[in-house]
This record gives structure tokens, sequence and C-alpha cells, in this order.
């Protein structure tokens, strides 16, 4: 269950002062006590961030191992773990990643992320996909190794499997080999899932 977090985070600024090689990790840190913080004081007891910590790095480590095997900037590997915490853990702004790790990375953040938040399930999703179709190339390739690291990581999640399904199939212009790689597992998945027992 959710515990408390008493201790008061870093103002982010203070992240940017760290040696580079650092400020990753120090950014996590951050991101998950703030993800506990901002549950503080809710009238139900909810699972904080810090008991998904071990799966993300999963996630990430594998996503990270896919985009190096496509060739790809190791920057990228950066923005997909801040991706993935910015949507599982707590927002980030473009302003503070870019002090941290430069305007690229911010930028792949950035359009890597639906453009706008909506309420309502169905309408936010189509929103994403949306979103997803129209990023560029590195960016569609960042949420494919995502999605890799997802289906690495935690194969038996079957309740993801067709809104990874979708999205994998919005983003055509993803490195080739990794989407191919990530449509096949999900059709495979999909297909088993159909099968009588």
């Amino acid at each position: 269950m959710h515990k408390q977090t008493t201790q008061q985070a870093p103002p982010l600024e203070h992240l940017s002062v760290l040696p580079a090689a650092h400020r990753l990790a120090a950014l996590q840190d951050w991101l998950y006590e703030e993800g506990e913080r901002r549950l503080l004081g809710g009238i139900f007891e909810i699972v904080g961030p810090q008991a998904m910590r071990g799966e993300h790095d999963q996630i990430i480590a594998s996503a990270q191992r896919a985009l190096r095997n496509e060739g790809l900037p190791e920057e990228m590997g950066i923005a997909a773990a801040i991706v993935l915490w910015c949507e599982d853990v707590s927002p980030l702004s473009h302003h503070n990643v870019e002090a941290l790790f430069g305007p690229q990375v911010a930028d792949w953040v950035s359009n890597s992320l639906p453009s706008r938040p909506i309420e309502g399930d169905k309408e936010r999703w189509e929103v994403a996909l949306a979103t997803y179709a129209a990023a560029p190339s590195l960016c569609q390739s960042l949420r494919m190794a995502l999605l890799w690291g997802l289906l690495d990581s935690q194969p038996d999640t079957e309740g993801h499997i067709p809104f990874s399904y979708r999205e994998a199939r919005v983003m055509e212009q993803a490195a080739p080999r990794l989407r191919e790689r990530v449509l096949g597992c999900l059709e495979k998945l999909l297909l088993d899932d159909s099968q009588p027992y």
C-alpha cells in the first residue's frame, strides 16, 4: 500500500548542477519522490510509483537496448526513460528536461508524449494515437522501444496488448526492424489470446 513520504524533494533546478553522468539517476529519485508526494492527502490509499519502480527499470533497460540495437543515438535512451516517468510517475516540463539534458532530448520527450491533456479515457486515447502517428520517426522509434520494453519485461500483462497493438500500428515511421518485431510479438499474443482453452 501507499506509504507517506515526508522528505521534501530538492527543487529540480538543483539537479542541473550535478555531473551529467548522475543527472538521470538523480532525476529518477526526485520524480518518484514527487510522485509519492502527489498522492499524499488523498482519501483513498493508492499504490504509489515507488512500488512500480523495479518494473519501470526493467522496461527502460529493455527499451534502451532496443534503441542501441537499432543504432540510434545514446541520448534517446535518456529520453525514453523520461517519457516513461512522465507518463507513469510524475510530469516534467519541456523547460526542465532541456535544462538537464539539452534541447534535443527535450524535443524527443515532448514529441513522444500526447500533445494535450484530455478528460475521458476514450477521447484521450484517440488524441494520443493521433499524436503518435504524427510524431517524427525518431520519436516513434522511441515509443516503439518502450512498447518492446513492456513486452520484453512483462509478457504476461494481457490488458495492455490491444492498446499496444493499436499504438504500434499507427507509428508507421518507426525503425522498421523494431516495428516489425513489436507488431509480430503483439500479433502472436493477440492470436494466442483468441484461442479457446
